[in-house]
């Protein structure tokens, strides 16, 4: 089935390619080059491997399927001069993916006529309109196709007609790198007649890729996009939450005709929505201003406690706990989630189970972490204890391990000096465990001073990891 849904978008390219002519769109159409979304529009419209809201649309219909709850989005576009750029957008999830409609409008108010001896003839006017139908599947876990319908009007004056048009779109997520891959193809389909011939729409190539980093704060994207009629064109993108509520973002685009190509955007979010906005210069023709405001309900799709309007991550595993902006905690580092970590402290390094409980086998290597002790003394500090504790549990679960407790120092002392101050600290930890109950025939401690770096001794934080304190199985009986 997937090489199946893959030849499907193969053979889109191929169809655009037949219908595409070097001067597609050169003069019907213009309205559906114009970048929709104050988001997407602040990104450079670096949006086709982003895609993650109702815009997804007009950028790349697979995207829609990363929507998880109903969206109603507005835009207005003061666009140049005296045109107005208007959408409506609806998003539904269902069993088998994500639907989306709008409804696009580019018009202007009447303009006087005049004939070519300046004398009136009359007002006219000119709007272009387009009702958009849209539709996103999963075609495995982490691929998305997309196809959107379109019915096109474009009015001049007395000239009317109509066309027909569809999208197709590809999503592919990379969840361990964090990276998406996007293509689009848009506008193949009928002609549409100006003046006394007949044009083909401004068909559209689009490509691309964005990156997410892991704290869900920055956004990177960068597309490749070509306008039959015109060269390729670089867009790229960059969107920073600054609070949970402020989101910043910039993007330009390259072989940009009426301006240097930037773009500034900011984001508002609130309980009940989010409110985009968009700079963009056009030189000569003057600025536009767009704004974009996007609905969605108070459901919470994860059950995180935080509702699918300001969740950066909507998917998080129930019961797992969450920060504010609903991203799981993993405070031990170990792979499982706060909350569903049956082990909350586990010492770092140790290979854990589906619990988050270490899994002890001989050979493995513990380092524990928040363990401190007085400045060039054997003498542990209150803050120690927590972790120690933690130890100390897990070595009675596990009454068949024996255990080699390994002290390190950094190289700040002499060789001897170090050994000595690595030893006792070893033995300090072993005695700590001792009053817990552990059985001292079940360790040894062992210092070896600055033998075993771990970091670079020649900074400070390369030292302070080098000071540490590891535990190594030894067996099991």
């Amino acid at each position: 089935m997937r090489k199946y849904l893959i030849g499907v978008v193969i053979l889109g390219v191929c169809l655009a390619a037949i219908l595409g002519r070097a001067d597609a769109g050169a003069d019907v159409g213009q309205f559906l080059r114009i970048g929709a979304g104050a988001r997407a529009s602040g990104m450079g419209e670096a949006f086709c491997a982003v895609s993650d809201d109702t815009y997804a649309i007009y950028y790349n219909p697979a995207g829609l399927c990363q929507l998880t709850q109903e969206h109603i989005s507005l835009m207005h576009n003061k666009w140049l001069r005296d045109l107005r750029y208007e959408s409506l957008l609806y998003a539904k999830p269902h069993k088998l993916g994500v639907s989306g409609d709008s409804i696009t409008y580019l018009g202007m108010d009447s303009l006087k006529g005049r004939d070519k001896d300046s004398r009136p003839i009359g007002d006219f006017g000119a709007k272009d309109f387009a009702i958009q139908f849209s539709s996103s599947s999963m075609f495995d876990h982490n691929g998305a196709l997309g196809i959107s319908l379109k019915y096109i009007q474009q009015e001049i004056e007395n000239e009317e007609d109509s066309a027909l048009a569809f999208d197709m779109g590809i999503l592919y997520c990379d969840p361990l790198k964090n990276i998406k891959w996007g293509m689009a193809i848009q506008n193949i389909g009928t002609t549409l007649r100006f003046i006394n011939k007949r044009e083909a729409l401004p068909l559209i190539y689009r490509g691309g890729m964005s990156y997410k980093a892991s704290d869900n704060n920055l956004l990177l994207a960068a597309d490749i996009t070509r306008p039959a009629d015109n060269d390729w064109r670089l867009n790229l993108g960059l969107e920073y939450l600054v609070t949970s509520t402020l989101t910043l973002r910039c993007g330009y685009t390259s072989k940009h005709d009426l301006d240097n190509g930037f773009s500034f955007g900011a984001g508002f979010n609130f309980p009940l929505c989010q409110l985009d906005y968009a700079y963009v210069p056009y030189g000569d023709l003057g600025d536009t201003h767009r704004f974009s405001i996007s609905f969605q309900s108070l459901e919470d799709s994860d059950k995180d406690g935080i509702h699918d309007g300001i969740d950066r991550c909507p998917n998080t595993p129930v019961g797992a706990t969450v920060d504010s902006r609903g991203c799981p905690l993993d405070s031990d580092n170990d792979g499982v989630y706060d909350g569903l970590d049956q082990c909350p402290d586990t010492p770092e390094g140790a290979k854990v189970d589906a619990k988050g409980c270490p899994v002890v086998e001989a050979g493995e290597q513990w380092t524990l972490k928040e363990l401190s002790f007085e400045h060039n003394k054997a003498t542990l500090i209150p803050q120690s204890y927590a972790g120690l504790n933690e130890a100390a549990k897990i070595l009675e679960q596990h009454m068949e391990v024996k255990i080699e407790i390994e002290g390190h120092s950094d190289n700040s002392g002499t060789p001897e000096c170090n050994r000595k101050i690595s030893q006792q600290r070893a033995e300090a930890v072993m005695e700590y465990l001792v009053s817990k109950g552990i059985t001292a025939e079940r360790m040894k401690a062992i210092g070896y001073g600055a033998l075993r770096p771990v970091a670079d001794n020649d900074t400070e934080e390369g030292q302070a990891k080098n000071r540490r304190v590891e535990f190594k199985i030894l067996e099991k009986e």
